[in-house]
């Protein structure tokens, strides 16, 4: 699901919530299928419920660029002049 509110591109994924190893508090794994997706929250994150490993979850996320680097586009060579 993908709806457009703002800036950002909103998503969302199901799946279920996954042991939190070597993960920080403030962040969880989720598994959905064979892929797993490692998440992190902060103080503005909504929790509706209780989290627990097992737990069947929806995640509601946007994907934010914290940094871009932009490098120039390599240099093509001029074309030989024809005779």
């Amino acid at each position: 699901m993908k709806s457009k509110e703002g800036p950002y591109t909103k998503s969302m994924v199901l799946g279920s919530l996954r042991r939190r190893t070597r993960l920080p508090a403030d962040a969880g794994c989720l598994q959905k299928g064979s892929e797993k997706w490692e998440l992190a929250r902060d103080k503005a994150t909504a929790v509706v419920g209780d989290l627990k490993v097992g737990s069947k979850v929806t995640v509601y996320y946007t994907m934010q660029a914290a940094r871009v680097e932009v490098k120039e586009a390599p240099k093509t060579p001029a074309a030989p002049k024809k005779k």
